[in-house]
């Protein structure tokens, strides 16, 4: 949706870091994943995306084709709100609704006053084991990512789709209606995850998966919960559109402001998983967070 907004270099920059798709060809992929991904009681994925904008037309007017084209392509909600106190509590109630509980809160501090804009995607998921762990969970020593040992309740059943590559081994549990399946991997001995994940690219990934063996599956997998934030700026800019947190970006094509400036402060990223004997329920949040002028305070 952000880039919607964007223009020159800075369009060019994010449309690389987005894949190399020109945004009018990305808007129309992504709107039909959105639309025909499986949606059932037993196996759901849901996404949901909004633009809270601030309400003082001396300070930002939005275009109207920026406004479009995030309702016609993501079916945004779009309110127009003070940046008060209330506009926070907004914008979290959105987000606890849109991931049914799992992420209530995305600011937890009061909007920043050079605030003018947020551009938020939620996604949601809760689907049911196609074969639920009919035996409670057993305790057991865990060694985590860290290198700490800690006790886990671990869940255990027989699988058939058995992954592997040259560093590590899996399997594949589906959920109910066959639709989406949960992949685990687990990195050979004395490889952390840190430095397997460092390793495996995006046509990496696609070969063990497609590649998945039909067999017998004695597998072990713990029951967890996991939160997860992290502040976006740095791996963008990492990742090609540096250009787009600088003042003199170019968003143009999203609104002009009184400043003459409108630049991405941050990009907020939060998510929440939770694994048990019945399912999984998942949920992300990321938004944009857009600053018609600079505060040297918050980390760009």
């Amino acid at each position: 949706m952000t880039a919607n907004g964007a223009g020159g270099n800075t369009r060019a920059d994010m449309e690389q870091t987005l894949g190399g798709i020109p945004c009018d060809a990305l808007n129309q992929y992504l709107y039909y994943l959105r639309t025909t991904m499986p949606d059932t009681e037993d196996s759901s994925l849901k996404t949901a995306n909004s633009v809270f904008l601030r309400n003082d037309e001396d300070r930002l007017q939005v275009k109207p084709d920026f406004l479009q084209a995030a309702a016609d392509y993501y079916m945004a909600d779009v309110f127009a709100s003070p940046f008060n106190e209330q506009t926070q509590k907004d914008i979290n109630n959105w987000c606890n609704v849109k991931t049914l509980g799992m992420i209530p809160e995305l600011l937890s501090e009061p909007i920043p006053e050079e605030a003018v804009m947020y551009l938020i995607n939620a996604v949601c998921f809760d689907a049911k084991w196609a074969h639920v762990y009919e035996e409670e969970p057993q305790p057991l020593d865990f060694t985590a990512a860290d290198g700490t040992v800690q006790q886990a309740q671990m869940m255990y059943s027989d699988e058939y789709q058995y992954l592997e590559d040259a560093h590590a081994v899996g399997f594949l549990k589906y959920y109910r209606g066959g639709s989406y399946a949960f992949a685990a991997l687990l990195p050979e001995e004395g490889m952390t995850p840190e430095r397997y994940l460092a390793q495996l690219t995006p046509d990496a990934l696609r070969d063990i998966l497609v590649n998945a063996e039909s067999c017998d599956v004695n597998a072990g997998l713990p029951q967890f919960s996991y939160d997860f934030d992290m502040l976006m700026n740095e791996p963008l800019t990492e990742m090609g559109m540096g250009s787009a947190f600088e003042e003199s970006a170019d968003f143009s094509n999203m609104a002009k402001t009184a400043t003459g400036t409108l630049f991405i402060n941050r990009v907020l990223h939060k998510t929440h998983i939770d694994v048990d004997t019945e399912g999984t329920k998942a949920a992300a949040v990321t938004a944009v967070e857009m600053f018609d002028e600079c505060d040297a305070e918050v980390p760009a």
